[in-house]
């Protein structure tokens, strides 16, 4: 009895209103441009600069402060792009204002 009583419960809960509500909409906003930062860094890696520049400008638009530096590095290392230390100092800037600390050393280096 009690073993049907616990199937029971277990089968009516996930079924209630205020458990079965999805918690998770914000999380998911925040995984997906985590997500693209993990693309991002690993076509960077494989050398794919194309793609890891796609990403990160998208990123970067968004106050993704990791992309910013990521893009201040490619910048500054001339990576997928034209070396160009003005560039890579704004986008250090910018990584930095957002709080990026690495991006503070780069940005005074």
């Amino acid at each position: 009895m009690k073993f049907l009583a616990l199937i029971t419960v277990l089968f009516i809960l996930p079924a209630h209103p205020g458990i079965a509500r999805n918690h998770t909409y914000v999380h998911e906003e925040l995984s997906k441009s985590e997500q693209h930062y993990k693309i991002a860094t690993r076509a960077y890696r494989t050398g794919d600069y194309a793609t890891a520049l796609m990403y990160l400008r998208s990123l970067a638009k968004q106050n993704h402060k990791k992309a910013q530096g990521t893009l201040g590095w490619m910048y500054e290392a001339g990576k997928g792009v034209q070396r160009d230390y003005i560039m890579a100092f704004v986008w250090y800037d910018v990584a930095v204002a957002n709080g990026h600390k690495k991006a503070h050393r780069n940005r005074n280096s």
